[in-house]
């Protein structure tokens, strides 16, 4: 019998029809504001035109928050991370009309950015907002990134860790932890399974 060996993937692929606006941004901007995925170490100042610190995103889903936060700290540099084609055209198309010079993105599974593109220690921080937890998946919908449930969670956060800086910043969006306690959980998922 052969074994399969599956490398660990950081999305699970989601499917979506792009809107013309999101494919004309794709079509036009693509070139402009995204870094295509290469084995090398990626140099965060020519890619940037400046140095800065730089957070990453992982999974931006249509890149709302993303272009929101990257304008509201122009002193810093993000790069996104996303795989989900509607959702690069959707923030291609913020990143100009914002004229948001901070925001890059890669279209690529973030395990293979990490592990090729990006140096040990190099972010100041990391944004993943939104994790494969079935009660979250309510949150986000179709528009959120979600690891993929065949991912080792330990190696896969090994593998993030590694990269993030000592002095490095975290979020986590701040409903998932006001809406989604424990308790909640159990009352809303759990409890009417055991009443059965």
């Amino acid at each position: 019998m052969t074994e399969t060996v599956r490398s660990i993937r950081s999305y699970v692929l989601r499917q979506g029809r792009m809107s013309n606006a999101q494919k004309r941004a794709y079509d036009n901007l693509l070139g402009r504001y995204a870094i295509p995925f290469s084995p090398g170490r990626l140099d965060f100042g020519a890619a940037f035109g400046r140095d800065a610190a730089v957070i990453v995103e992982i999974g931006f889903g249509m890149g709302e928050t993303t272009a929101q936060i990257a304008q509201a700290h122009p002193e810093q540099n993000y790069l996104g991370l996303e795989v989900h084609s509607p959702g690069v055209g959707s923030l291609l198309k913020l990143i100009e009309h914002d004229a948001l010079t901070n925001l890059r993105i890669i279209q690529h599974d973030a395990v293979d950015v990490l592990e090729h593109m990006l140096a040990p220690e190099s972010l100041a921080g990391l944004h993943i907002f939104c994790a494969d937890i079935p009660p979250l998946r309510s949150l986000g919908g179709s528009h959120a990134t979600y690891f993929s449930p065949d991912a080792d969670a330990v190696e896969l956060a090994n593998r993030i860790v590694n990269h993030l800086a000592f002095d490095s910043i975290f979020h986590m969006r701040v409903r998932a932890r006001r809406d989604f306690s424990w308790e909640g959980i159990y009352m809303r998922q759990i409890a009417p399974l055991l009443a059965l």
